[in-house]
């Protein structure tokens, strides 16, 4: 199997013609029914508003309408990468201003590459938003999808910015970088990575943020010390005018005493000379040979196409890494919330100041390269993780049968299929005492899809 690094928009426009094709062969007539339906001005008011289409047909409209930069369009396309649910997909919607990416607390919520656009003034911002990343080891145990490994480090190499999601929650693991994500980071020096520290409302000890941004970028912050020992603080203490004062003023120090006097001066001030030299200025990042064996890997890396030697060469990595808890070349750090919506403004006017001159990938109204009946099928599943226990929610497949617009409302149809050989266990839990498992979690999924689309939304969940 062959890495595919085609540009992004042409893996967004074939996935959608899939979808086009599959829906026609559900039900040939409906497109034309749906366009119908709508006003016809609608589609040409309000260009530059952000807008999800409510067919394959418009979402192929808005992915493919040529794109309406200014002289001076600059653009940004970034890479959100961490281990499962560190809060990627929250932290997206936040960025957006509008639910489009499911969340859950189970892990594994996002399966596949999702592609959003945010516009603001000049400049565009392109989002990856990539399933956690999970060892080869752990992805053959749980027996996830090759597309869950291959589609995170996809994003990476279309990238131009890797914003590093860090769950700082979780106790045995907010202390150090996941391999995975410090694999990534040494696979690609030369791209500009940001660390976000996500969930701090969950962190009762705030100071203790200050020792985890130390621990995660080796204490260096855009190629500057960001951090001191407190004996490195005492030494930044003038002691020799100290001494000079307590001299003259107490008589400390005897005419005979003179030589011994010289040589306390002398050495504080060689320590002090030995501080400054140490701490002002650039300094180099600790481990400068990793970084050198890293970049021949690297290279390596750009020129191979083929994914089981991609994954051996990461894997050389992985004992180069090994040991390492942090990332010196984070060019900035942010602490944020995606929960109470704390710090998502400072991360998106920085990813704003960020972006560099360039051609728009979309244009100002394209939100998601996802279809209509994905995002739908994606909501009906996150609630499905909320709401069943182990492991019969990741193996429930869900199909849409019927998508209809009729006077303003959105009409939905979707089928559970369950295991055939696990029907009788996993339709018992789907269902709950009296179907109030499955009501709860269509009534809660229709909020969502009413939310995601604006407008009033008709769901019915049929088990079979």
């Amino acid at each position: 199997m062959f890495i595919h690094r085609g540009s992004i928009f042409n893996r967004s426009l074939s996935s959608l013609l899939r979808l086009v094709s599959r829906q026609e062969a559900l039900c040939p007539t409906r497109h034309e029914q749906t366009r119908a339906s709508l006003p016809h001005h609608t589609q040409e008011q309000n260009q530059s508003a952000p807008e999800i289409g409510l067919t394959v047909d418009r979402q192929m409209q808005l992915l493919l309408r040529r794109p309406d930069q200014p002289p001076d369009a600059r653009i940004l396309k970034v890479a959100l990468v961490g281990v499962p649910n560190a809060g990627k997909s929250f932290l997206v919607n936040r960025l957006l201003g509008w639910r489009v990416s499911s969340v859950s607390t189970k892990m594994n919520t996002t399966r596949e590459r999702q592609i959003y656009s945010f516009t603001s003034g000049q400049s565009q911002i392109v989002f990856l938003d990539t399933p956690g990343l999970v060892s080869p080891k752990r992805h053959g145990r749980l027996k996830l999808d090759r597309s869950m490994i291959m589609d995170p480090h996809s994003s990476i190499w279309d990238a131009d910015c890797i914003v590093v999601v860090h769950d700082v929650s979780d106790p045995w693991a907010a202390h150090r970088l996941d391999h995975e994500v410090t694999k990534v980071l040494y696979a690609h020096p030369d791209k500009m990575s940001i660390l976000v520290l996500n969930k701090i409302d969950k962190v009762r000890k705030k100071l203790q943020l200050l020792d985890l941004t130390r621990r995660l970028t080796d204490g260096i912050v855009h190629g500057t010390r960001s951090w001191k020992k407190l004996s490195e603080v005492r030494k930044q203490v003038d002691l020799v005018s100290v001494f000079e004062r307590m001299d003259a003023l107490h008589g400390l120090l005897s005419p005979g005493d003179n030589s011994d006097w010289k040589k306390v001066v002398d050495g504080i001030k060689r320590l002090q000379g030995a501080h400054l030299a140490e701490s002002e200025g650039p300094v180099s990042a600790p481990g400068s040979e990793l970084v050198v064996c890293a970049q021949r890997l690297h290279r390596r890396l750009m020129e191979t196409r083929h994914w089981h030697e991609y994954m051996s060469l990461l894997g050389q990595l992985e004992q180069l890494v090994e040991g390492k808890s942090g990332w010196a070349n984070f060019s900035h750090v942010l602490m944020a919330s995606a929960l109470h919506d704390d710090g998502v403004a400072e991360l998106k006017d920085l990813l704003l100041q960020l972006a560099v001159p360039g051609d728009w990938m979309y244009h100002s109204s394209f939100v998601t390269d996802q279809s209509p009946q994905s995002l739908a099928e994606q909501c009906v599943r996150e609630k499905l993780l909320d709401y069943l226990p182990h492991e019969i929610p990741y193996h429930l497949r869900l199909v849409t049968e019927y998508w209809d617009v009729q006077d303003g409302l959105l009409c939905i149809v979707i089928t559970i299929m369950c295991r055939p050989k696990q029907f009788k266990r996993d339709s018992k839990q789907l269902l709950g005492r009296g179907g109030s498992t499955l009501k709860q979690v269509a009534m809660d999924a229709k909020q969502e899809l009413m939310n995601m689309f604006r407008r009033e939304v008709s769901l019915k969940l049929v088990v079979r």
